[in-house]
């Protein structure tokens, strides 16, 4: 999959009017993914769809249509759960829950049709069937219930090896851009001996014994750009095991180390917690901006410099420079250097509209604004 991304390459889920048995490229920059790659279908499975398949020109249209005429010997019900986990027939306009949830009537049905095929009866129930989806007996289209999105992810990255339909991490995708934390892409171009955050979820991981009988763990860690090996030492496995699960968004923190023989990083984890919106508040940045005239001048950034370190804290400083043809969010923003960190106050904000090169100041969380004060056009400084 990273393969695929680093080259531009759009990897598509296996689908039952698509794919073949292997990987196949459908288009220029396209690869559909192949049916034998998918856990628990054999080759014989994959054989008897494509057979099938074959013989329609439009390819399979329900469900049932498949089940009928399949060979249920190879295509047993955990051979179509696992394809049904996997996205297969999404394209058909089901949603894994409702094929799930009527596998047991399906493989009835099948089993009976068969039956009555090889014994020379036709099936009134069958014929029913073929007279229009009006009949289908498995509901899909809009407002048929699915699973839970984490299922979904769950289920897919189980058949699959990785995600296909989306990322655990994704629903926490805009708030992240706020956080000071590390993607995994980034890591090689780090120092080593880095202190490191990464928002991520863990693939897999197994837990050892050291020497001395105490267990470590030994992980792997993925974000939405990639992935990275970790360990976590008995000390801190002891005190933070209980969050150590997979397919779980996490917020993981440690120190990066580069093996010496390839430079390949790794992540000495020493704290994890399970990300949620009480965690990602917490991380998120606290930020002071500053929107500033085109009138800016060196005095002014001598003034501005002055007052801002007269209130030291943890405060992120951004300045907001107006061109003068365009708004302030059409103009240039600057990130403050980290020693000119501020601590919010009253006075700080009052000594800052003071200077008339500062068109406004607002206090941010993340890009939620929580105080602004603002130069009127009557030239009075007013807080909203």
């Amino acid at each position: 999959v990273n393969a695929c991304r680093t080259m531009g390459i759009d990897l598509l889920g296996p689908d039952i009017n698509e794919s073949n048995r292997n990987f196949t490229p459908v288009k220029e920059g396209t690869i559909r993914f192949g049916l034998a790659a998918i856990k628990n279908v054999g080759q014989q499975a994959v054989e008897s769809i494509l057979a099938e398949r074959s013989t329609r020109e439009r390819g399979f249209e329900s469900f049932f249509e498949l089940m009928e005429s399949v060979d249920l010997r190879h295509c047993n019900r955990r051979t179509m759960e696992s394809m049904v986990y996997a996205g297969v027939f999404d394209s058909l306009g089901y949603t894994r829950k409702a094929l799930i949830q009527s596998m047991d009537m399906a493989f009835q049905h099948a089993q009976r049709e068969q039956a009555d095929r090889q014994s020379g009866q036709s099936s009134l129930f069958a014929a029913v069937e073929s007279t229009g989806p009006t009949a289908e007996p498995i509901p899909r289209g809009d407002g048929v219930a699915e699973f839970d999105s984490t299922d979904v992810l769950k289920y897919e990255k189980e058949m699959l090896g990785f995600y296909m339909s989306g990322h655990p991490l994704k629903k926490f995708e805009r708030t992240l851009k706020h956080i000071r934390s590390v993607a995994i892409e980034n890591l090689p171009r780090m120092a080593n001996g880095a202190k490191v955050e990464i928002a991520g979820v863990i693939l897999d991981y197994s837990i050892r014994l050291t020497r001395s009988g105490k267990e470590m763990c030994r992980l792997v860690i993925e974000d939405m750009t990639g992935s990275v090996e970790a360990i976590i030492f008995p000390a801190a496995y002891e005190r933070i095991q209980k969050d150590v699960c997979k397919d779980v968004p996490l917020f993981i923190s440690g120190t990066l180390e580069k093996k010496e023989d390839t430079g390949t990083p790794q992540l000495i984890v020493n704290g994890l917690k399970q990300l949620n919106h009480e965690v990602l508040e917490e991380k998120q940045e606290r930020s002071l901006h500053l929107k500033l005239t085109p009138e800016l001048d060196q005095d002014a950034l001598q003034r501005l410099q002055t007052i801002l370190l007269g209130f030291r804290g943890n405060l992120s400083v951004y300045f907001h420079l107006d061109s003068g043809g365009a708004s302030v969010n059409g103009g240039k923003v600057i990130r403050a250097h980290d020693s000119f960190r501020v601590n919010y106050t009253r006075e700080l904000m009052d000594r800052l509209m003071k200077v008339n090169q500062v068109d406004g100041v607002y206090l941010a969380i993340g890009d939620r604004i929580l105080k602004q004060f603002d130069r009127r056009v009557s030239g009075r400084v007013g807080a909203r």
